[in-house]
């Protein structure tokens, strides 16, 4: 509603836009959630329109204006005139360089004093995450090396600034189709959905092998109308549904593995679960919990025979299940 207010004023002129940039690009103003940067001429018509823009904003939408929260910064303008506006319209004065939204705002582009907080928070966050995992921090030449052990998701998203080195990651992406088998002695459930579009008809598929990757037990099946989300924690249960009715839960280590890392994080409790998947997420983490086994994150390449199987059981007339010592068919 804000940001229609603000293009309406600047089609009326009663807001003068500013050009950046060599390419002469136009803007008014940045709108994220609730902040909001209004971009102007110095000029003091623009000031005052800008107060009752939000002003009629408040009105509409009964929201309460805090101009104690605003400030006004002037970039190549009048230092005396700032101030009048800052006055005139009751807020605070702002200085450049600021941040906006975490980040460095009106800041020298490398200006290493400029990035410190961002490498702080990174550095936080990068030390939390590799509390879960099998790691050691070095210092070699004044820059941290992390050696990593078994992270699921690290590679996803550490990406190596200039002031950071990652080296040693053993869960690397492995080859298109290579499966890596358990420790003797375990055995891994891969499952993997289906889904034709965001939301779709969708299938189900999984294989549970033994350490030397003989086949324990396959099924394939049909799930109806399901997004993606839904349909891979349905897989997840439906191995559990399967390995409980089945013996070897009581004579091996089991491990599930699944290349929704969204499912991996919410069973493990690494991340707060919608209220929407709650019961699903629930049942898997009572298997889990009931039978120490462990649900894993794999990448789509050490998951293919899954997803296979799970293709296969999109719209299949009949669901398929094989264990070691029979095949049946389910309606």
């Amino acid at each position: 509603m804000l940001s229609s207010l603000i293009h309406k004023v600047v089609e009326a002129k009663l807001i003068s836009e500013i050009e950046v940039g060599n390419m002469c690009l136009i803007i008014s103003h940045l709108q994220f959630a609730d902040d909001l940067i209004v971009f102007a001429k110095a000029k003091a018509e623009n000031v005052i329109n800008i107060k009752r823009i939000l002003r009629i904003f408040k009105v509409c939408s009964r929201l309460r204006l805090n101009m104690k929260k605003t400030s006004l910064f002037g970039i190549n303008a009048n230092n005396d005139h700032v101030n009048n506006w800052v006055e005139t319209i009751k807020c605070r004065k702002g200085d450049l360089p600021t941040t906006y939204l975490g980040l460095p705002l009106g800041s020298i582009r490398n200006y290493e004093a400029m990035w410190e907080p961002i490498i702080g928070k990174f550095k936080v966050t990068l030390e939390d995450l590799l509390t879960e995992c099998d790691c050691v921090p070095i210092k070699m030449a004044s820059k941290p090396i992390w050696r990593l052990g078994s992270c699921p998701f690290i590679s996803e998203f550490v990406r190596q600034p200039q002031c950071w080195e990652i080296n040693e990651v053993h869960r690397a992406r492995p080859p298109s189709g290579e499966w890596v088998a358990p420790l003797i002695g375990w055995c891994k459930f891969n499952v993997d959905a289906a889904v034709w579009g965001a939301f779709g008809v969708a299938g189900i598929g999984g294989i549970l092998r033994d350490d030397e990757g003989k086949p324990l037990i396959i099924f394939s099946k049909d799930i109806g109308v399901s997004n993606v989300t839904v349909a891979e924690l349905k897989a997840i249960y439906e191995a559990c549904c399967l390995l409980f009715s089945s013996s070897w839960h009581d004579h091996r280590t089991l491990i599930i593995e699944t290349d929704s890392l969204l499912a991996v994080q919410w069973i493990n409790k690494r991340a707060t679960v919608p209220t929407t998947f709650e019961e699903l997420v629930g049942k898997c983490k009572l298997f889990v919990q009931q039978y120490r086994c462990k649900v894993d994150f794999v990448f789509r390449e050490g998951n293919t025979e899954a997803h296979r199987l799970a293709k296969e059981g999109v719209n299949r007339k009949a669901n398929w299940v094989w264990t070691e010592n029979e095949l049946y068919t389910k309606s």
